[in-house]
């Protein structure tokens, strides 16, 4: 559901299809999936860094495991390296 909504350029339904699969299946081989391309989503089409910068942050946080979590903290550096108040996302590293 969450591709048709991002085909139709509906970014907020397909953000929120991501977000209830992070809420409700947390645990499930998905939700990494899904935080990965919430970042994507807030990044190239939100424009938001802050809130794509903290998805990346939680999956390679909390899902070491991931197929996605060298690209996740790649993109999380290089959107926090010119932030103002960068230290405190750099803490986490």
């Amino acid at each position: 559901k969450y591709e048709i909504d991002f085909r139709k350029q509906n970014y907020e339904q397909a953000a929120a299809r991501l977000t209830e699969i992070v809420t409700k299946y947390g645990e499930d081989i998905l939700a990494d999936n899904a935080l990965f391309l919430l970042g994507e989503m807030y990044q190239n089409v939100f424009k938001d860094e802050i809130k794509a910068a903290e998805y990346y942050k939680n999956l390679f946080l909390n899902y070491t495991g991931s197929m996605f979590g060298i690209e996740a903290k790649k993109r999380y550096r290089k959107l926090t390296e010119n932030l103002p108040g960068s230290s405190e996302f750099k803490e986490i590293e």
